[in-house]
């Protein structure tokens, strides 16, 4: 009987008993990922020093002292981005300071005045042409382009491999072409100048008055709420209806919104050099909206519900990447809209998440490390996860009027009985092998059990 049947077994055996079996991935999910904050500190002395006053003060207090100590942070404009993956309500609220802290710093005062200034203020032309400018400068940079015809040239044949050998090869090359390779840096100070994905809704959503009245309305009802303490009201409707409703049903200007949100996660802070006085309101929604997933998906984990999620979807397994899933919802709506099939759609999105899952080495990440544990170990865990993602999150894409997606746990537990072991390689041989992307590719489909949901 292979290991993952025997975990279905195991866990029939345990209902026979009367006891409330724990999902196999459960303790990825449980547990704090506490590793992930090892990449904010420019030393073990900082890292030290930080968490001898996190352990013991306030939130006040400990983002008093890392107002002092911005130097002791490499990662200072990225930390409610890794800290909200730490599953822990205190660092979720540590992470909502920072965030509006520097919101503060750019644009240069209170963040809640400049939320309601976006109901007034039109975006003009000098605003659109300063953000447009910052964008033509990173299209054009020839590393952008280098960047992207070796993306490219890596996921043409997985369309040979899986789907329509001319629709797939063209959408994913549509794709591609929205994104923007995040390793490359601009060479613009500060030193956490962005990198950027999505430069055509970027230029749309940035230089559109309507798109920052709605996001401004919106992100202003969520700091409001948050800030009173009385964040139930928001947590009772979940972040897709709500900005349904906000956005006044149009679905085209949303769903550029939440690409432009989904390619750059909580990381926002560093898109300031790009804002004009007339964007500055949009620029603090995203933020304080983009931040609001990360903090409300954190007190609501205890409850078994993902708020940035559609309809709250039911969970037991704590979401610290949301905006990977509405990367994945956002490639599959914006292909749809190209004309491409919904089933293309859908499976291209999927497959572009995957791709990033194989090799990206983004805030430290190891890709390689799943080919060298064991196939439950939570490492390999938390890659399902993320499939789990790209694939609830392209349903959501091509059905967004009325998505209906299924349990997230009932996703990642097909993935876990549908893997199937490694070989039973030395490490070296193991290095040898995964240096061959098509071996690589099968070896890490095997191991995930990524084509039991790929095919949906």
């Amino acid at each position: 009987m292979s290991m993952p049947r025997l975990v279905v077994v195991l866990g029939l055996a345990f209902l026979a008993l009367g006891a409330a079996p724990r999902p196999p991935w459960q303790a990825v999910c449980a547990a704090t990922e506490a590793e992930t904050l090892r990449h904010l500190f420019a030393s073990p002395e900082c890292r030290a020093g930080f968490f001898a006053v996190y352990d013991v003060s306030d939130v006040a207090e400990t983002h008093a002292w890392m107002v002092e100590n911005r130097s002791c942070f490499k990662e200072w404009a990225h930390f409610a981005w890794i800290a909200y993956a730490a599953n822990d309500s205190k660092m979720a609220d540590l992470a909502w300071e920072q965030q509006l802290h520097m919101a503060r710093e750019r644009v240069g005062g209170d963040v809640e005045a400049t939320l309601v200034r976006g109901e007034a203020t039109s975006i003009g032309s000098e605003a659109a042409e300063l953000t447009s400018a910052f964008l033509d400068e990173v299209e054009e940079n020839t590393a952008f382009q280098e960047q992207m015809e070796t993306a490219l040239a890596g996921a043409r044949p997985l369309c040979l491999l899986h789907l329509n050998p001319i629709e797939c090869p063209a959408a994913m090359t549509t794709a591609l072409n929205w994104m923007y390779p995040r390793s490359y840096r601009l060479s613009r100070e500060p030193p956490e100048a962005m990198t950027f994905s999505m430069l055509a809704a970027t230029r749309a959503v940035f230089t559109d008055t309507l798109t920052q009245r709605y996001a401004t309305r919106m992100a202003l009802h969520l700091l409001r709420a948050i800030a009173s303490g009385e964040d139930r009201a928001v947590r009772d409707e979940a972040f897709y209806p709500m900005a349904v409703r906000f956005f006044e049903g149009d679905y085209d200007r949303l769903w550029n919104f939440i690409a432009v949100y989904s390619t750059r996660g909580a990381a926002w802070a560093t898109a300031h050099r790009m804002v004009h006085a007339d964007n500055q309101p949009l620029f603090a929604a995203m933020m304080v909206i983009s931040s609001a997933m990360g903090l409300l998906d954190t007190r609501m984990a205890g409850e078994g519900a993902v708020w940035s999620y559609v309809d709250a979807s039911e969970s037991t397994c704590f979401q610290p990447k949301p905006y990977h899933y509405w990367m994945a919802g956002s490639f599959a709506y914006l292909l749809r809209k190209e004309g491409y099939s919904e089933y293309t759609s859908k499976q291209v999105a999927r497959l572009l998440g995957a791709i990033y899952e194989v090799g990206s080495t983004t805030m430290g990440r190891d890709p390689d490390e799943i080919y060298f544990v064991p196939m439950f170990d939570p490492k390999v865990n938390r890659v399902r996860r993320e499939i789990s993602h790209h694939v609830l999150g392209s349903e959501v894409g091509i059905s967004f009027r009325e998505p209906a997606t299924p349990a997230f746990d009932g996703v990642l537990d097909r993935l876990m009985q549908e893997s199937e072991p490694l070989p039973d390689y030395s490490e070296a041989e193991m290095r040898e092998k995964i240096e061959d992307k098509p071996t690589r590719w099968r070896l890490w489909t095997g191991v995930t059990g990524f084509y039991e949901v790929f095919r949906d």
